[in-house]
């Protein structure tokens, strides 16, 4: 018979919030994300659908990177003392998605890119 210490309560508490909270903040963003790539294929200009999908794709990138790190960070079993595993999860969590939405914003920038491109 298995026992159901204090341990394997907390682990499942913690497991099914983490679900819980994944599902309620992501599912929308999923949907709304959904709901611009079908408005973005309606589109007739092609013009059109290529600078929507540029801003958008970079955008849903940040999401994603977010969101997987976000779901190995509290999704995880628990473990008694921190690892440096969990120091770069922790890291990448906090510091890539804020990072990376002005570096997508500086490479929409014409001037930004031509000096990059001259390089």
């Amino acid at each position: 018979m298995i026992s159901c210490s204090e341990d394997y309560v907390a682990m499942g508490v913690s497991m099914t919030r983490g679900v819980l909270l994944a599902i309620v903040c992501f599912v929308p963003i999923v949907v709304s994300y959904n709901h611009i790539f079908w408005a973005v294929l309606r589109m007739t200009a092609t013009e059109g659908q290529a600078k929507a999908f540029s801003i958008c794709l970079p955008q849903l990138t940040v999401v994603v990177a977010f969101f997987s790190t976000w779901t190995f960070a509290y999704l995880k079993p628990l473990s008694d003392s921190p690892s440096t595993l969990d120091l770069l999860a922790s890291v990448l969590y906090t510091v890539v998605p804020p990072s990376l939405k002005p570096l997508i914003y500086s490479l929409k920038n014409k001037d930004m890119k031509s000096a990059l491109w001259r390089s």
